[in-house]
């Protein structure tokens, strides 16, 4: 509304506008407040998925580090396994020659 026309209204009218503008006021305070609260909300889940997120990254490291292990342990009980095999061989080559020797006498 314009100067000129808030002049000629009524102390009644301007009372009653004055009591209109803040509710609307109020209603705008009030939607606002809710849009900030939805708006803080959104970024609290975008940043909670963003640190969820990272912890996935960490915990792939994490397994990552943990598979090395796991194939390394792997790797090492073959090898033992082989060496025992061969101890286990040379063991009895070495009870068939010495039965070899004992048949002989």
């Amino acid at each position: 509304m314009e100067d000129k026309e808030l002049r000629k209204l009524s102390r009644q009218e301007l009372i009653e506008l004055l009591s209109e503008v803040t509710k609307e006021n109020e209603k705008l305070k009030s939607e606002l407040a809710e849009t900030k609260k939805q708006l803080d909300s959104k970024w609290y889940r975008l940043g909670k998925a963003g640190n969820i997120a990272d912890a996935a990254l960490e915990m792939n490291g994490v397994f990552e580090k943990v598979q090395r292990a796991a194939n390394e342990y792997i790797c090492n009980i073959k090898v033992l396994e082989v060496r025992r095999q061969r101890e286990l061989q040379e063991v009895l080559e070495m009870k068939e020659k010495l039965a070899e020797k004992l048949g002989r006498y």
